[in-house]
């Protein structure tokens, strides 16, 4: 393990949720164990320990997210883990997993970026190659249950 690469403050909006990042840190492994990802997503997997607060007004979910990476390229092991704290605040009229699954897509797209100017590479040189983001809101359905309020 390298040492981790640590940033602070980040707020940015993405499909209508307004997200506020207060530390993240990216940390680099030369070889992920296959046992951390799940059979649906072969080469990341999604944690996060976050609640669901402001309801019914909006739809806040408020901890921690980590995401493990283990990169394409041919012949490489070497993963990335990105954790975040922090907070994604949707629509009153958005599910749960709705805003979780934009914040994940967000957080791909962020560190896809970052690892680009970071110049990232595994033991052997390679550059990082990231996996595609191919989960949906059904995917944190069971994290995130639809909860239905009525207004007052």
């Amino acid at each position: 393990m390298q040492q981790p690469i640590k940033f602070e403050r980040i707020e940015d909006t993405f499909e209508d949720i307004r997200i506020f990042i207060q530390k993240a840190e990216i940390l680099q492994y030369d070889t992920v164990i296959p046992a951390v990802f799940s059979s649906n997503t072969a080469f990341t997997s999604v944690y996060n320990s976050m609640s669901v607060v402001d309801r019914p007004s909006a739809t806040t979910l408020v901890g921690d997210v980590s995401i493990i990476f283990k990169s394409q390229a041919p012949g490489s092991e070497a993963g990335i883990i990105l954790s975040v704290s922090g907070c994604a605040k949707g629509r009153a009229d958005q599910q749960p997993a709705t805003v979780f699954c934009n914040l994940v897509q967000y957080l791909f797209d962020w560190i896809i970026s970052n690892v680009k100017q970071l110049d990232l590479c595994d033991s052997t040189g390679q550059p990082f190659v990231f996996p595609a983001f191919l989960y949906s809101a059904s995917h944190f359905q069971r994290a995130f249950p639809d909860t239905v309020f009525e207004q007052a």
